[in-house]
């Protein structure tokens, strides 16, 4: 009876250690729209898919005039600028995160998808270059720092109604060990950027 369970020990720990350390497939999914802001983790597991949700807060509907001021491009410029203004002040911190990951993943694909319009069909015409550029240069710094195998970028311009949408999935490979420390690191990367953008409002 001992040499059983001895024997059942010692397949569990083989098989813990094979899980820990063979790659496996995670990907981080997001959806923002007037009323989803979504976060979901997928992975997969001896071939079978998992997906959990990150935030478990309850999707609100924004109220009319809240929404309209959040949709106005004097709004998408100033927020356009403070990104700037956070990745200047933010980028040595996320270099070495990136580093890291870039180390200990690769990535297999990224979606980036953007459907939004304004107050004007000429302000969602000239704000479209715009958000082309801003979404380039960002995959531009994540592929130069980390790599990316696959990258589909779209951006839908809507000339009729006012909206603001964004949808991004992106797919990693990497050892569910470094999987773990990679979280904490975001953890860490996104509390340290939040305090940033907590300062950089603060001084408005």
């Amino acid at each position: 009876m001992l040499t059983v369970v001895l024997i059942i020990l010692f397949l569990l720990i083989l098989l813990t250690g094979a899980f820990i350390l063979t790659p496996m497939e995670f990907g981080v999914e997001i959806i923002r729209t007037a009323n989803k802001n979504n976060l979901y983790l997928r992975f997969k597991i001896f071939a079978i898919p998992f997906k959990i949700r990150l935030n478990k807060k309850k999707n609100k509907e924004k109220k009319p005039k809240k929404k309209e001021n959040s949709l106005s491009f004097e709004n998408f410029r100033k927020n356009v600028s403070e990104f700037k203004e956070i990745y200047d002040t933010s980028k040595d911190h996320l270099r070495k995160m990136l580093a890291y990951v870039r180390r200990h993943s690769s990535v297999k694909s990224v979606d980036f998808q953007i459907k939004f319009g304004f107050d004007n069909a000429a302000t969602t015409g000239i704000s479209t270059g715009a958000i082309w550029g801003m979404g380039s240069f960002i995959l531009k710094v994540v592929d130069s720092l980390i790599g990316i195998k696959k990258i589909n970028m779209q951006v839908y311009p809507d000339f009729n109604n006012k909206l603001f949408e964004i949808y991004s999935k992106t797919i990693l490979i990497m050892r569910p060990i470094h999987f773990i420390i990679i979280i904490r690191k975001l953890v860490k990367t996104y509390l340290y950027i939040n305090n940033k953008i907590n300062n950089i409002k603060g001084g408005a």
